[in-house]
């Protein structure tokens, strides 16, 4: 057998992916087992994974073959074009998210509202205040 170069092993790769668009789609839209169930049940060994790559420096080594150049190049070109394309579809989930923030606000300033502010001690309990109240609008769920 002719021993294959990178390039035709990556053009390969290429082909590969470009037919597969339909098969990936089928396999989100039809799995054979509930994605959110095997996730967590691979939550040991996703942390035992993340341990090992702590253990062996995983991180910095990778960024540090990758380097700048190299950074630089994809967040200039792939990066910058899924950013500004991503934007508009992420904009739902932002917003719900904004819509918790805000109502984290809303019920640290109901806490605070009617408690006195003109000494140094009312407003450290009412920054207390402000701050229990959103801990516990996340606790709850927010």
């Amino acid at each position: 057998m002719a021993k294959k170069t990178p390039e035709q092993i990556a053009e390969k790769f290429q082909r590969g992916v470009a037919g597969a668009g339909s098969d990936y789609l089928s396999g989100v839209q039809n799995p054979s087992r509930p994605w959110a169930s095997a996730t967590v049940a691979g939550g040991k060994r996703w942390t035992a994974a993340i341990q090992e790559a702590i253990q062996k420096n995983s991180f910095a080594r990778g960024v540090q073959r990758a380097g700048d150049a190299k950074w630089a190049e994809r967040a200039a070109t792939i990066g910058a074009q899924r950013y500004t394309t991503a934007a508009p579809q992420a904009a739902a989930g932002y917003s719900q998210v904004a819509g918790r923030i805000m109502a984290a606000a809303s019920a640290a300033q109901a806490a605070v509202q009617s408690m006195p502010n003109e000494s140094i001690e009312q407003r450290i309990a009412r920054s207390a205040a402000a701050q229990r109240a959103i801990s516990k609008y996340w606790e709850g769920g927010g």
